[in-house]
């Protein structure tokens, strides 16, 4: 999950696969929560949601400020548009 303003986040589902096209992550790129292994961001999946629907017992981390920052430039760089 990720704060893209005053009400939405940036859902990324995530799977265990680490063969699965998409963004690795480790338990070094979150800020808070936990990671139990090794899981890959499923680009093509992710979500923006109104934070007001989520329920915090469901969230199992947010990552750090720099890994979406690579997430982000990853994700633009597949899909040949520019970063702000």
């Amino acid at each position: 999950m990720h704060k893209l303003d005053k009400n939405d986040v940036l859902i990324m589902p995530l799977t265990s696969n680490l063969s699965r096209r998409g963004y690795r992550i480790t338990q070094a790129d979150i800020a808070t929560g936990n990671l139990k292994k090794e899981s890959v961001i499923v680009v093509p999946k992710l979500t923006a949601v109104d934070q007001g629907l989520l329920r915090q017992t469901h969230l199992i981390a947010t990552v750090k400020e720099t890994t979406f920052s690579l997430i982000k430039n990853s994700m633009c760089s597949d899909l040949n548009c520019t970063t702000p």
